[in-house]
């Protein structure tokens, strides 16, 4: 944690300036230490990152830390490819994405994750304040695999979206992608993340899509039962629908939906067996590449977390119209939406 980052950040309990005690400190980085604010509420710097989550376990910090602890190398052998996904979901190309960061100084990945996203935008701008935050431990990988001594102005940091150590109007640029659908109240904390937006300010997010009833019921049912198991054993599940899919996708079987089914939201036309199974009555994904963990890890991400809200096109639409923000780019895609807006007020 470079310490020059402690006058930006904020008490996620009472918004004032944090001040430090009882550090350790190699050059410019604090590697240890406890920040508090004016009511003595103390938030510990464990491996030169800030721990502003209090509790240490529940199902969304068990699950995510685990997800990217197992799952970490699988998620960063896919960052070129999701890089271009993310450029396709916003409307970006990377030249006008590049132009897009110019004008950005203040910028947050809400839910980082292994860190891709903001090492990624961080190495796209010149002198822009970057940070990734997450409620999981997955921090500590991001840490490791994309902070260096030499590198400035990237910081990552253990937080909850629901209660962020940063003030109002403080970025330019804000992406939660995939993530806020599985906090308790996405629609709260999608408030507060406009909250720490600067006017002329943009943010994006992506969130889960409301499914046909069939998918719909299927999923209620199934994380009934999974979101109660420990990790282990929602990651044995998850590697069985996995191979599920991955022998429903070999067997290389088309089906053809003669006309559209509209209570059950299926569109007429020929369907893969695996993908139509897929979108429309339970989630057993499998990667076209072949990479079973990184299937193992997409599965396991739908069934154990707590909590994995669903939207409409309209609903989301509401979302941006009621924070004051302008749609400047919006997709629906068969998984989710996503939505790119400027706060216009």
């Amino acid at each position: 944690m470079d310490k020059k980052i402690i006058s930006s950040l904020r008490s996620p309990k009472t918004k004032g300036q944090l001040q430090l005690k009882e550090e350790f400190v190699e050059g410019e980085n604090i590697v240890s230490g406890i920040l508090y604010d004016s009511n003595s509420n103390e938030f510990k710097i464990v491996d030169a990152i800030p721990r502003f989550v209090t509790q240490t376990s529940g199902n969304t910090i068990n699950s995510f830390s685990y997800k990217w602890k197992t799952f970490v190398n699988a998620s960063l052998q896919q960052q070129e490819r999701n890089k271009i996904i993310f450029l396709e979901h916003y409307g970006f190309t990377l030249d006008t994405f590049k132009e897009f960061l110019s004008t950005r100084n203040k910028i947050l990945d809400a839910g980082c994750g292994t860190g891709y996203i903001s090492n990624w935008i961080h190495s796209e701008t010149n002198n822009s304040q970057v940070f990734g935050i997450d409620i999981s431990t997955s921090v500590e990988e991001a840490s490791k695999h994309f902070c260096s001594k030499n590198k400035k102005n990237l910081n990552y940091l253990q937080a909850d979206i629901s209660e962020l150590p940063f003030e109002d109007n403080f970025f330019d640029m804000i992406v939660c992608k995939e993530v806020i659908h599985h906090t308790p109240k996405p629609r709260e904390n999608f408030s507060k993340l406009v909250k720490l937006l600067a006017p002329g300010g943009s943010i994006m997010i992506y969130v889960y899509k409301k499914k046909g009833p069939i998918r719909e019921f299927c999923d209620d049912y199934f994380r009934s039962h999974t979101t109660r198991l420990d990790v282990d054993e929602c990651h044995k599940f998850a590697e069985a629908m996995t191979e599920l899919g991955r022998s429903l996708r070999q067997a290389k079987i088309n089906i053809n939906i003669p006309k559209d089914i509209p209570y059950l939201n299926i569109k007429a036309g020929e369907y893969d067996l695996q993908r139509f199974i897929y979108w429309n009555v339970f989630k057993c994904w499998w990667d076209d590449e072949g990479d079973k963990e990184y299937s193992d890890a997409i599965n396991f991400d739908w069934y154990h977390p707590e909590y994995a809200f669903r939207y409409t096109e309209d609903e989301i639409k509401e979302w941006f119209k009621e924070e004051g923000l302008r749609i400047d780019n919006f997709n629906v895609l068969e998984a989710g939406i996503t939505a790119r807006g400027t706060k216009i007020k």
